[in-house]
């Protein structure tokens, strides 16, 4: 059974409550943690403690907008601004070695394309274990919308469990956590009648690209 016409399974959304349950854990522990030290300390001269808990409610909200935008439907109802999405996709993959590069290309992308743009950044994160620089360049060929990303490093490499989540050619249920944002990037895709391409390029780093289906003359 198709879940790009049947809907999306219990399984899968099971697997992205997981998910999204695992990327909260780390910052909303972290404000925990700082609230344990104002409770320890009766003054802070320092204010590490409020930095702390600043700092990381201000990353657990800006996963939660993430989240509400490429899994949700919000991501569907209306256009999502260029520097928008760049503060969405920075608060999910911007670490000390890897770096978001998305100029505004001033090309018009529906609310659908900006989806599909966001869960895409993500999937190239995870070809920079090591980090490295990703690439983002929205366009388009003639009438039809572009994407292009380019996970940068040497040393980017593709596990074959998350490409066959991506290309869609991994059963259901052998999707995990991990590579369930991956099959959801190419359900997105498939909606917009269109296939995910996967190129690993040696010293390169690793190509994704959103393109339409060739339809037979």
């Amino acid at each position: 059974m198709s879940s790009t016409k049947q809907g999306i399974s219990l399984r899968i959304v099971e697997l992205l409550s997981s998910r999204l349950c695992h990327d909260l854990i780390s910052p909303v522990g972290a404000v925990k943690s700082g609230l344990e030290l104002l409770s320890e300390f009766s003054d802070d001269p320092g204010g590490e403690a409020m930095a702390l808990i600043t700092s990381s409610a201000d990353s657990a909200s800006r996963k939660l907008q993430y989240f509400r935008m490429a899994f949700g439907m919000a991501g569907t109802a209306q256009a999502i601004p260029h520097n928008e999405a760049v503060d969405l996709c920075e608060a999910m993959v911007v670490t000390k070695r890897t770096r978001l590069d998305w100029p505004d290309s001033g090309a018009a992308a529906t609310a659908d394309i900006m989806k599909i743009t966001l869960n895409m950044v993500v999937l190239a994160a995870e070809a920079l274990a090591r980090g490295g620089d990703i690439r983002v360049r929205l366009g388009a060929r003639g009438d039809e919308p572009q994407v292009e990303i380019l996970a940068a490093s040497a040393e980017a490499k593709f596990s074959d469990e998350i490409r066959a989540a991506a290309l869609g050619t991994a059963a259901e249920d052998d999707l995990t956590p991990r590579t369930v944002q991956a099959y959801l990037t190419h359900l997105l895709v498939a909606r917009e009648g269109a296939e995910l391409a996967i190129d690993v390029r040696p010293g390169e780093g690793v190509q994704f690209t959103m393109q339409r289906v060739a339809t037979a003359a």
